[in-house]
């Protein structure tokens, strides 16, 4: 639960910058997801868990600025079934482009994420084919249908992002430190048989598993704006004990707010 949790942070992916009011910019992310090991994946040897469900996921974002240098951020991974998982992801956020300190651009950022993600995790035809007790398990425990689990991420995060106070190209770097509170809960959704329980219904026999931790991560990138409307930026993001992964984002300026005032001058 801890490692996928971090997986799917919504996480800065770019440092506030200053921008007038109502400026808003659409962008789309790819976070990659790493690949558990199958000594990862087997819980100490018990039972290997189908978790390598998807290698990467994308995430629309979407942010304006605001007056008073205030930025909101806006995400959705609506509920639209990806390799062998389906998730529904909620991410907001608010930050200010913040305040020079030493020739360095301190910017605190507040963000908030929860969803769900629906897959085949406890119980994967994949263990058939396994052979040995795997195989045992998914006839009797799982009564030869795949799972229906939710995983349920949650999460508060506060953190601060330092970048150059002027930055001497279209090239911008920067670096986070924060922490997250988090709420993540596993629904284990073992789909019965008609034997033990009503055929195609969930078994209300299995757990619901529950983890609650406040955890610090870091970030650090670069943005870049190839064109007056463009960016595009990556960042390589660490929880320590649970994931280093990276993403990328590209976006383009829907509106700029600052183009009427230029073209007057």
């Amino acid at each position: 639960m801890g490692f996928y949790a971090a997986t799917l942070a919504f996480s800065p992916l770019g440092a506030p910058a200053p921008a007038a009011p109502w400026t808003t910019d659409l962008a789309l992310e790819l976070s990659y997801v790493p690949p558990l090991s199958a000594s990862q994946r087997s819980l100490g040897g018990a039972k290997t868990e189908s978790t390598n469900l998807a290698p990467a996921f994308l995430r629309p974002r979407l942010r304006v600025a605001l007056p008073r240098g205030y930025r909101a951020e806006a995400s959705w991974v609506p509920p639209v079934r990806a390799f062998d998982a389906r998730a529904n992801l909620l991410g907001v956020a608010l930050s200010h482009r913040g305040w020079p300190v030493r020739g360095v651009s301190l910017a605190p950022r507040l963000a908030f994420g929860t969803g769900r993600v629906t897959g085949a995790i406890t119980c994967n035809r994949q263990l058939r084919a396994h052979g040995g007790g795997d195989s045992i398990y998914f006839e009797r425990i799982c009564y030869g249908n795949q799972s229906e689990d939710r995983f349920e991420p949650r999460a508060l995060s506060a953190e601060l992002i330092a970048r150059p106070a002027r930055p001497a190209a279209a090239l911008g770097p920067w670096v986070a430190l924060g922490v997250r509170r988090e709420r993540n809960r596993f629904d284990v959704g073992v789909i019965c048989d008609g034997t033990h329980c009503p055929d195609g219904e969930r078994d209300p026999g299995n757990p619901i598993l529950e983890m609650r931790t406040t955890r610090a991560y870091a970030a650090v990138g670069a943005d870049w704006r190839p064109l007056p409307r463009a960016l595009v930026g990556a960042e390589l993001f660490w929880l320590p004990g649970s994931v280093v992964t990276v993403r990328a984002v590209a976006g383009w300026r829907l509106h700029d707010a600052a183009l009427p005032d230029e073209a007057t001058r």
